[in-house]
């Protein structure tokens, strides 16, 4: 494999991260009609990212940071009621369907898991129902957790045939994830997915060999992975290995671009780096500042409990770098902040 896209991705919350082991619960990390996840592609060109991947145990790095911006194309992924999805009706208990093409069992309670129900091939007039779902979680699930689960069921292509295999999920890793441009995520959870199916009938005689391996990256107060690699790997006579790496973290928000260049000039903020109040300097009469938030690295917005459109408090602030998204009557100016 030559070349692997990643995405990161990003969703906006109030949270606050705590310094402790992360585990997936079914509150916090079960997809819910309504969520969302945004990307953007970055590209691995020419970078060996296996000896990476392989790494596993307590308290390491995985250091990513030398992959870099494949396109500034932000992708969007919904999680929708399968009532909005026409295809979701061929997979009857389905809950919650990814996109238009992933389609999901949620079961609550003492027993709560995520299964995978069906899949709509993207790019291809393709769909696989599971007779036996695939469960691709369990809540809650932490370090050293693991399972193997068994599936089966149905796939309608061309001609039909059938598939089977098996795929376990492993929490392998905890530690420190360094993503393009250096970011760093603290107390994250790495889980392992490795998943082997054989499909047959598709194609006469032949069986068809696929094996997934996936590496999910997830932080506290993150719902979704800040960070994921996927390999897929499909063996007809000899395996073709495609890859793809997303995330859930707004690393883009490290590089995001000014909205508008007058009033990013027209605004000065200082001190910086800062460690108690942070001014808010307006230098033009015609820009009237509307609104001033703060982002952590993983945009996630934090409540700073201020009513000041001239000074904000950041006092309470975890040493680190935060963005200031200024909003103004002629557009909006992106301050990157230093606490120290």
């Amino acid at each position: 494999m030559k070349k692997i896209i990643l995405g990161i991705l990003f969703l906006l919350g109030t949270v606050k991260i705590q310094a402790q082991s992360v585990t997936l619960t079914e509150g916090a990390n079960m997809p819910m009609v309504g969520d969302s996840v945004k990307y953007y592609l970055v590209d691995s060109l020419g970078i060996n990212i296996s000896s990476i991947n392989n790494i596993s145990g307590t308290n390491v790095t995985w250091n990513y940071s030398s992959l870099s911006l494949l396109s500034n194309s932000l992708i969007t992924t919904r999680y929708k009621a399968p009532s909005a999805v026409p295809s979701a009706s061929a997979y009857p208990t389905c809950n919650v369907v990814e996109g238009t093409t992933n389609f999901y069992k949620n079961t609550n309670g003492a027993n709560a898991q995520t299964e995978l129900v069906g899949n709509s091939l993207t790019g291809f007039t393709a769909a696989l129902n599971f007779s036996n779902p695939v469960i691709t979680a369990k809540y809650p699930f932490t370090s050293t957790n693991t399972f193997t689960d068994s599936f089966s069921g149905s796939v309608t292509f061309t001609s039909n045939g059938t598939f089977n295999g098996t795929s376990t999920l492993t929490a392998d890793g905890t530690g420190t994830i360094v993503l393009p441009g250096g970011q760093t995520i603290p107390n994250v959870l790495r889980v392992r997915s490795r998943q082997n199916s054989t499909i047959s009938g598709i194609i006469p005689i032949v069986p068809i060999a696929v094996r997934l391996t996936n590496y999910d990256y997830y932080a506290a107060g993150i719902k979704f992975p800040v960070f994921s690699v996927a390999y897929t790997s499909i063996a007809i006579l000899t395996p073709t290995v495609t890859g793809q790496i997303t995330s859930n973290t707004a690393n883009a928000f490290v590089g995001i671009e000014e909205k508008n260049l007058e009033v990013s000039n027209a605004i000065i903020t200082y001190p910086n780096p800062a460690s108690d109040i942070v001014t808010i300097f307006n230098t033009s009469q015609a820009i009237d500042i509307k609104n001033i938030s703060i982002y952590n690295q993983l945009g996630q917005l934090i409540n700073i409990n201020s009513s000041s459109l001239s000074e904000i408090s950041v006092k309470a602030l975890s040493a680190g770098v935060y963005y200031l998204r200024i909003e103004t009557n002629k557009g909006i100016a992106n301050k990157r902040l230093v606490k120290e």
